[in-house]
């Protein structure tokens, strides 16, 4: 076994195993050497929650000549739901199950990186950290992975944030009726990176926001083809002087009909952990759990 840095030029060479790794977790799709390689190279640029960063370390583990597993370090800044969160960040790392002890290897290797660059905290999968391509540019760790996970776990990492995805697959979604005649419907459509755009729905009574279903392609983080057919529910809410009266349902039900008109296919959402009341409410309406997320901290300090 074999720890070894890799150029970030060379991170194209990434690209196969990354596939292979995550080919069982929900809402990853196959990359591109291409792709991989532009992803580590434009985070500053199209992410506005990416503060900065610094101290950039890929590293790979091999067995005889072969790379099993890989892992991505550096230290910076990241907006997490208005929360600041600065130190030493592992955005990645995934390793063959089977071959944990490269696995342990690469997030110590981590470590010492970013110990010597006196980063003050350890985060580790943090959302708005990853990769593009990677479950809807979320960064998270699915608890797929459930071999990594347990890994950090065993090393003194603990959830610091947790999201519960969603999806509703096969869409055969009937135009809802229009649902009161003092409320008016704006949808916007918006350009993004995928083949389809996204859309931004809002009901408004009196010129004020009622709810509001912000939809996005998950094209917009990956150019493979199966991505383009899936769009993702970024931002859904009800007022709270509005909520108890449908407007939930109707809005949900009318972003699924628009997006359907574009060509979409299949629908994706997500909830905080913690929020019990809309995963009842989404798997009341057809969405099936595929997963659960998690941004990871160390705060204790060997």
């Amino acid at each position: 076994m074999e720890i070894a840095s890799l150029e970030l030029a060379d991170a194209g060479d990434l690209a196969d195993v990354y596939n292979e790794q995550v080919a069982w977790v929900p809402h990853c799709y196959r990359t591109t050497p291409e792709e991989f390689e532009a992803a580590l190279h434009e985070r500053t640029a199209r992410d506005k929650h990416v503060k900065q960063l610094g101290s950039d370390k890929l590293l790979i583990g091999e067995e005889n000549g072969t790379v099993i597993g890989f892992a991505h370090a550096a230290t910076g800044e990241l907006d997490v739901d208005g929360y600041q969160k600065r130190g030493g960040f592992i955005h990645f790392l995934t390793y063959r199950p089977g071959r944990r002890a490269v696995g342990q290897a690469l997030l110590e290797a981590c470590e010492r990186h970013l110990d010597e660059a006196r980063a003050e905290g350890l985060w580790a999968f943090q959302k708005f950290g990853g990769y593009p391509f990677y479950h809807l540019e979320f960064g998270n760790l699915s608890d797929r992975m459930g071999h990594v996970y347990a890994l950090f776990r065993v090393n003194g990492y603990e959830p610091d944030d947790g999201e519960v995805f969603l999806e509703l697959r096969d869409l055969d979604v009937a135009e809802p009726a229009p649902y009161h005649p003092e409320v008016e419907v704006v949808v916007q459509q918006k350009a993004g990176r995928g083949a389809r755009p996204g859309l931004e729905i809002r009901a408004l009574r009196d010129d004020k926001q009622v709810a509001i279903c912000d939809c996005g392609s998950a094209g917009d983080g990956s150019r493979a083809d199966d991505a383009q057919d899936t769009f993702f529910v970024h931002w859904f809410g009800v007022e709270q002087e509005a909520q108890g009266q449908g407007w939930g349902r109707y809005l949900l039900q009318r972003a699924q009909w628009e997006m359907q008109q574009l060509g979409y296919r299949h629908a994706a959402i997500s909830t905080d952990w913690r929020n019990h009341r809309a995963l009842l409410f989404y798997t009341n309406y057809g969405y099936r759990v595929t997963d659960t997320v998690y941004g990871l901290a160390k705060t204790a300090r060997e």
